[in-house]
């Protein structure tokens, strides 16, 4: 499975049980990438809310729920992860997609899995519709 995270500066990803942040352009890139192979684009119900028809309009992605994604998700499949630390999936995972919203914001869950086993092989910059500076880091096994 391609799993994506958002993160902080300091790798926060929630805060209270909430997302740190959220951004209309990232949603948009995100089904972008997901639709780019006709992919199922797993995430639980906390994150489909934040999803909308202009989001998916134009793509691909094939938006799937589930409380257990991680589990029903196969090889190939993307998911968005933003209430549990990847760490937690390590084994299973194939690919990861981090944006870093390159902001400082509180946070109580970290993302905390060890990348030196990976290697990056893409990174990427650009503006959001509500951060100026987003980065897309690409990381493979």
């Amino acid at each position: 499975m391609i799993v994506m995270v958002c993160v902080d500066n300091q790798n926060g990803m929630m805060f209270n049980h909430r997302r740190q942040s959220q951004d209309r352009g990232l949603r948009r890139r995100m089904c972008e990438i997901a639709g780019n192979d006709d992919g199922k684009f797993w995430m639980n119900a906390y994150s489909r809310k934040m999803f909308t028809d202009s989001d998916t309009e134009g793509t691909h992605a094939q938006l799937c729920v589930a409380e257990d994604f991680m589990k029903q998700a196969a090889s190939g499949d993307f998911c968005l992860l933003e209430t549990e630390d990847p760490a937690d999936y390590a084994a299973n995972l194939e690919e990861l997609i981090l944006f870093s919203w390159n902001r400082d914001y509180p946070a109580d869950l970290h993302f905390t899995l060890d990348l030196s086993g990976w290697k990056q092989v893409e990174t990427a910059e650009y503006a959001g519709s509500s951060h100026e500076k987003i980065t897309e880091t690409h990381y493979i096994r």
